[in-house]
């Protein structure tokens, strides 16, 4: 299934990926490894099967817990990729 990953621009800077990327993936974490395998740069912030990403990961406006994202996609799902930011 052909999800968009949407990066946000700090992400997408670092990663060194373009805003929008289409990969094939039924779960979040499927879409989070076809993305750091195609820019492996971007692979150090969107972690891989040993630990959860340094990215938040949000579907539908809805931050998914590092648990959800093995669980399938809904059909036409786009992800929002961004870093968390600190501050105070």
């Amino acid at each position: 299934m052909s999800v968009r990953l949407r990066l946000s621009t700090l992400l997408r800077e670092y990663a060194g990926t373009p805003g929008v990327v289409e990969v094939e993936g039924g779960t979040a974490r499927a879409c989070l490894d076809e993305l750091g395998r195609r820019f492996p740069q971007a692979a150090a912030w969107v972690g891989g099967r040993d630990g959860p990403p340094r990215a938040l990961v949000t579907l539908a406006g809805r931050q998914l817990a590092p648990g959800r994202l093995d669980e399938p996609l809904p059909v036409g799902s786009e992800l929002y990729l961004s870093l968390p930011l600190g501050g105070g």
